[in-house]
């Protein structure tokens, strides 16, 4: 992760992705973020809107790149929603599918990794109803979104870690203000 002294800037792209079923806190989660990320002066919110396999600012270099500004950085921030049985939308399969296979592409020159300038972070929305559910199954719920992560992780469009650290939260236990507004 960069120096945060050194960027002068943020450019946050914010993406949700609801359970399968349609039913969802993600979006909300994200209009969240929005707000409180809004209310610091030195960053824009680029982009709020759903995970999508292709097209938008995920896919599309044009868009997201920054424009004579050295010290300024696109941070992408992922809110997947994750159900009790651990399942996602399809969209974060095909996503995490399509990150793989545009890595897969690239050159082997050793030079792979996206510029300094892209990072992300990951939010996964457990949906347990019960704390004991949530704490014994844990791995089942956020197994595939932490998939998800990792392979944000070793993608060319990105760095090796997260621009902050991931969080898991059970929305239906956990108020936002406890958890999400502060991390």
């Amino acid at each position: 992760m960069e120096d945060p002294s050194n960027v002068k800037h943020l450019h946050i792209y914010i993406f949700h992705a609801p359970l399968p079923d349609g039913e969802d806190a993600s979006e909300a989660y994200a209009l969240r973020a929005s707000k409180l990320i809004t209310e610091n002066a030195a960053t824009t919110v680029a982009f709020v809107g759903s995970l999508t396999p292709e097209g938008g600012p995920l896919w599309d270099d044009a868009a997201t790149k920054i424009v004579n500004d050295e010290q300024a950085i696109n941070v992408y921030l992922f809110l997947i929603s994750c159900s009790a049985d651990g399942s996602v939308d399809r969209s974060v399969r095909k996503v995490m599918r399509n990150l793989k296979d545009k890595s897969a592409q690239l050159p082997k020159d050793g030079n792979q990794k996206a510029p300094l300038r892209n990072e992300y972070s990951v939010v996964l929305l457990g949906h347990a109803r019960c704390e004991n559910s949530a704490n014994q199954m844990k791995d089942t719920i956020f197994g595939t979104g932490r998939r998800f992560g990792k392979a944000m992780a070793v993608s060319s469009h990105f760095m090796l870690r997260p621009y902050v650290s991931n969080l898991e939260i059970q929305v239906e236990l956990t108020a936002p203000e406890d958890e999400f507004d502060p991390w």
